[in-house]
Order: structure tokens, then C-alpha cells, then sequence
């Protein structure tokens, strides 16, 4: 699948649904409907994109080749994009990557090591 397809295989069968107690980053598997937040959909986006595997997922986060970008969407609440170099930015707004920043206020990006541990959480949380 290409990017784009990827983006809109993932975003017809995603639903939104807050975390728990913890704020936890979870890769959504299947080929159901899966629900998730933000975070959720960005590492599952990227997990699909490296085809499965979990050693090209953290290669491209090390290497800055995928960065999560924590900014504030139009109405003020924290959310996570995610940026691949050469294909650019998407969210669980978009269907599709876009090379223009997406219409958020940027704050910051969200180091490799944060996503290890937000994973990590995710994996034990059952919140």
C-alpha cells in the first residue's frame, strides 16, 4: 500500500476513543475497526508505513526520518501528528499525508525515547 492508502485504509476503520487513566501510545493491529485517540492512530500510521516491523519503526524514530509532533488543535486540546520525511504530516483528521503543516498551533517534537516509554505504558495499561 502507498502512504495515502494506508492513511485512508486506517482512518475508515478508526474510531476515536480517549485513554484511560494514563496517557498510553498503542499500535492498533487487525484489519477490523479499531479504536484509539490521536497518538493511537500516529504509531499505528507509522507501524503500517515500515510494513510491520517494529526495527525499521524505531530506525526511522531515531533517525529522525518520523517525528511526533505534540501541538494544540483549533480548539485548544492537545494532539499528536506525525511527520515522515518526503511524504509530510498527517493526523486522524486527514486521509491522506500533506506536505503543508497541518492547520495546528506546532509546539513540539515528541522525543523518540517519550514514544518508547508511551508505548511501553500502552503494552501494560489496561486502563
Amino acid at each position: 500500500m502507498t502512504p495515502n492508502e494506508i492513511c485512508r485504509d486506517l482512518k475508515n476503520r478508526f474510531t476515536w476513543e480517549s485513554d484511560g487513566k494514563l496517557d498510553s501510545y498503542h499500535i492498533l493491529k487487525g484489519n477490523g475497526k479499531v479504536k484509539g485517540d490521536c497518538d493511537d492512530y500516529a504509531a499505528t500510521i507509522l507501524y503500517n508505513y515500515c510494513g510491520g516491523s517494529y526495527l525499521k519503526f524505531w530506525w526511522l524514530l531515531v533517525t529522525f526520518q518520523a517525528v511526533f509532533w505534540f501541538v494544540k488543535s483549533p480548539n485548544d486540546e492537545p494532539h499528536v501528528t506525525l511527520w515522515l520525511r518526503g511524504r509530510g504530516y498527517t493526523d486522524n483528521w486527514k486521509t491522506q499525508f500533506t506536505t503543508k503543516e497541518l492547520l495546528h498551533d506546532k509546539k513540539y517534537p515528541i522525543p523518540w525515547p517519550v514514544v518508547m516509554v508511551k508505548l511501553l505504558i500502552g503494552k501494560f495499561d489496561k486502563t
